[in-house]
């Protein structure tokens, strides 16, 4: 388990010359869009953050819930309580949560599959799990980074440990990517770009907005998103 090491703060409100500025800003807004939808209006008594790394959205989310469970693996002094590498299990009791919270974590566990399966264990039937995981992405190790998903794959690996997927939404489509992708690719083969960082990635994240507001142009563009994605948010339930 883990996130992209970013501190909480950069990850809520980064400056503009961040070179992960629009995923950074737009993951944020699906977030909030999930506590405004999912959390907010059934007033969530037990929420469990699966993989809860420094804890950058509990500030979002606190709120609006009773009480939250942050679990991690050993190691990370910010988590509740943490899951046994050798069985996959946390200590927390069958049909505990309310609701499920896995944002950015499935990509860096060593088996998708168990993990999604302690989700379902410890989620209430009827429950929802919101999961949020990457399509495109640059290898980011954090500690380990395993995976990455097409829409289908990603559903139906959800589906295999037992969840009903209502929606899968996609964020950054390919054309964001590419220009997300060709700027890590100076950053990372051209040094001389490193000195000229700060306003090289305001300038490339300038453009992946524009791309952006052309994807969302028109519903043709933007339903190809939902297929090719930086990002996958899903809504699954525990029937």
């Amino acid at each position: 388990m883990g996130k992209i090491k970013e501190s909480g703060l950069i990850r809520l409100n980064p400056p503009l010359w961040h070179s992960r500025y629009v995923h950074l800003k737009l993951l944020k807004r699906h977030i909030l869009r999930w506590v405004e939808e999912y959390v907010e209006p059934v007033k969530v008594q037990t929420l469990v953050d699966m993989g809860c790394g420094d804890l950058p959205y509990k500030s979002l989310v606190n709120p609006h819930v009773e009480s939250f469970i942050g679990v991690d693996i050993e190691g990370n002094t910010k988590a509740d309580t943490y899951v046994n590498l050798h069985t996959n299990k946390t200590e927390i009791k069958d049909n505990t949560a309310d609701l499920v919270w896995s944002v950015q974590v499935l990509e860096h566990v060593e088996n998708p599959n168990a993990y999604l399966k302690e989700c379902y264990r410890i989620l209430k039937k009827g429950e929802k799990l919101l999961l949020s995981t990457h399509g495109h992405w640059l290898y980011h190790p954090d500690p380990v980074d395993n995976w990455r998903w097409t829409c289908t794959g990603l559903q139906k690996e959800i589906e295999k440990a037992g969840f009903k997927v209502h929606e899968v939404k996609g964020m950054m489509g390919l054309l964001s990517m590419s220009v997300q992708l060709f700027q890590d690719a100076c950053l990372i083969h051209f040094p001389f770009v490193k000195y000229w960082k700060a306003p090289f990635c305001f300038l490339m994240q300038r453009i992946i907005q524009l791309t952006e507001f052309y994807t969302n142009l028109s519903k043709t563009t933007r339903a190809y998103v939902d297929k090719d994605a930086c990002i996958f948010f899903v809504v699954a339930e525990k029937e």
